[in-house]
């Protein structure tokens, strides 16, 4: 027996209109965005884990709550494949799927589910898709399932970030906010020691306290490599307490000759936000190695 649909569902008749006029302005002859995702849950918390994952190894990922705004989605662009959740906020999953095929006959789409029941495994092997996951096994499977559908033998690796910070406390909670996202982790306590890992590790990414052993190891840190490895050097993320100590606000933008970091965040951060900015600065270094 398939999930209740909330309450919030359109009355008989209204999704048939909507994709009737969503199939009439679909622009069909366009090529499949091979790695561009869509995925429709209703479940924000694995809609952000999901999203964290699979842009760390070098996918875009649309996320909706919603059949209706998955229908938005593909009229506005194309996409490699769909995961759809068979609990959507405005109506079953299966009976959107079958909405998203009038759109796009041949998309890949893959269906999810919190828990499976013999009756639900029968319900979406009814839909021919191309792969069915239940969530309590792991995300790993449906993300070897996207790879599959999108046309790869396997996801990108992982993006590499070097966590700088002798706080240990705070490192332990950086690795599992960071691998939680879907980032490779590698922690460094002193600067002698991070010196060591950018040649050996070659991080994409690096997260640097400044007040360590010293007050400003991080400053002599960014000069050093800066000077050494100049366009070479991965992108610098600060995570501080220095405003909070000296009363100084920092600003890469402004600062840059004394302060050579790419970005700046302020202790305590919020994870949300620092999630932000290491995706918006991996991004940029993805964008640069392209030319």
């Amino acid at each position: 027996m398939l999930p209740a649909a909330p309450a919030r569902r359109p009355g008989p008749g209204a999704w048939p209109r909507i994709c009737i006029r969503m199939c009439d302005k679909w622009p069909g002859a366009e090529p499949m965005a091979r790695r561009a995702i869509l995925t429709v849950d209703a479940d924000a918390r694995a809609r952000a884990e999901f999203v964290g994952l699979c842009r760390a190894r070098g996918y875009e990922v649309r996320a909706v709550a919603s059949a209706t705004e998955a229908l938005d989605a593909l009229h506005e662009r194309a996409f490699g494949c769909a995961v759809v959740d068979v609990v959507l906020e405005d109506m079953p999953g299966l009976e959107a799927i079958e909405l998203l095929r009038r759109l796009v006959p041949r998309m890949p789409i893959i269906v999810t589910a919190a828990r499976n029941t013999r009756e639900l495994e029968a319900e979406v092997r009814k839909h021919d898709v191309t792969y069915y996951h239940v969530k309590e096994f792991g995300i790993e499977e449906l993300l070897q399932a996207v790879a599959r559908a999108t046309g790869g033998a396997e996801m990108s690796p992982k993006a590499r970030i070097l966590v700088v910070d002798d706080d240990r406390d705070y490192q332990a909670a950086m690795r599992q906010l960071l691998e939680n996202a879907g980032y490779e982790v590698l922690s460094a306590y002193t600067k002698q020691v991070v010196e060591g890992s950018l040649k050996k590790e070659n991080p994409d990414l690096v997260i640097l306290d400044i007040m360590m052993t010293t007050s400003t190891d991080g400053f002599h840190f960014l000069y050093e490599m800066r000077a050494e490895k100049g366009d070479e050097m991965p992108p610098v993320l600060s995570v501080s307490v220095i405003s909070k100590e000296t009363g100084y606000k920092f600003s890469p933008t402004e600062d840059g000759d004394y302060f050579p970091a790419d970005e700046f965040l302020p202790k305590p951060v919020d994870p949300q936000e620092l999630l932000a900015r290491v995706e918006a600065l991996l991004a940029r270094r993805r964008q640069g190695e392209n030319g």
